[in-house]
């Protein structure tokens, strides 16, 4: 079964098959949806201008832009800074973030952070100490506010984490002395 265009469709087919362009009167078939003219040739010439004018359009340096470090240099400002100034008067937003203090997620802090090198036991023996790095300090005997400090801070070869993640860690740590 033959499935016949829309009317107006069947019309439109048939003014472009029969009447020839009135620019040049060689029967050549004008795209009107494109705007071509009167040779078909021009017809493809314009989508290959548009063609052409979309892949110039974008360019490689819009994809792979190189990260802009805080307080870094641009070549894009005036006064060669990534970083633009304060508005005057303005207070920044800052949205704070709420962490709760407990022993489960001291838990899973010290797992994440702390027990490649301090060891599930807090003993100092964790895989590091396996693959030759220095044996770090024994966190059973430590004071609390000592592992905070060491935590928020670092300290020797240990780097800190946030603060609300290091209360949580060192009542994690209190746990060890009754193991």
């Amino acid at each position: 079964m033959r499935h016949d265009p829309h009317p107006l469709l069947q019309a439109a087919d048939a003014d472009l098959r029969e009447s020839p362009s009135p620019a040049c009167g060689r029967g050549c078939r004008a795209s009107t949806a494109l705007g071509a003219g009167c040779a078909a040739g021009e017809g493809r010439f314009k989508l290959a201008l548009l063609v052409l004018l979309l892949f110039v359009a974008c360019r490689r340096d819009m994809v792979d832009r190189p990260e802009k470090r805080p307080l870094g240099s641009s070549a894009f400002f005036d006064d060669r800074t990534a970083s633009r100034p304060l508005v005057a008067d303005v207070v920044p937003r800052v949205i704070p973030q709420r962490v709760v203090i407990s022993v489960a997620r001291g838990r899973e802090q010290y797992n994440i952070y702390c027990q490649p090198c301090h060891g599930a036991r807090g003993d100092g023996n964790g895989i590091i100490v396996q693959h030759g790095f220095p044996r770090p300090p024994d966190l059973r005997g430590e004071n609390p506010n000592d592992v905070i400090n060491a935590v928020t801070f670092g300290k020797g070869l240990m780097y800190s984490i946030p603060d609300a993640d290091a209360q949580s860690i060192a009542l994690y740590v209190q746990t060890f002395r009754r193991q």
